[in-house]
């Protein structure tokens, strides 16, 4: 089996049955995976900030740092492997207030509500939600079987 780490500000998408997307450590950050099982396609995005700002030196490559535009490319690249959308399951993880006890920036709480309004805008519901809380989340999916597992560390927030 092949492992496929997602960095911070990437998505990776598979219709290979033999490969399983990683990636570590969800903080503030938030972690979309969507699957169609009836196809055998899989995604993973791990997004840092909210929404897309404009101002990068590559925009096509930073596009899946920010929630919004992440997801929409998430959603081309599914398509793009053969997953049809009617069909396609979403988990959303992450979202924790980290190094801000004061609930100043709300960074992880932006990335949540972010990423619920572009899921809702583009007529995805969300299967299962694990966010929030004071614990990382490492997450991984298991392209051929469809199989999401969850590791948890608590932060020391």
């Amino acid at each position: 089996m092949g492992l496929i780490i997602v960095g911070i500000g990437e998505c990776k998408v598979s219709a290979d049955k033999d490969e399983i997307l990683k990636t570590y450590a969800l903080g503030s950050c938030v972690g979309v995976i969507m699957i169609d099982r009836i196809n055998s396609v899989g995604g993973m995005l791990h997004a840092a900030l909210p929404e897309f700002d404009g101002i990068v030196q590559d925009e096509e490559k930073e596009k899946c740092r920010y929630v919004d535009t992440g997801i929409e490319q998430m959603i081309c690249r599914m398509k793009e492997c053969g997953a049809f959308m009617g069909a396609v399951e979403v988990y959303l993880y992450g979202g924790v207030s980290i190094m801000d006890p004061r609930s100043f920036f709300q960074i992880g709480k932006k990335n949540i509500m972010e990423a619920k309004r572009m899921l809702e805008e583009n007529g995805l519901r969300i299967k299962v939600e694990d966010t929030g809380g004071d614990v990382s989340r490492t997450i991984s999916l298991n392209v051929g079987t469809g199989e999401i597992t969850v590791q948890k560390n608590r932060l020391g927030i």
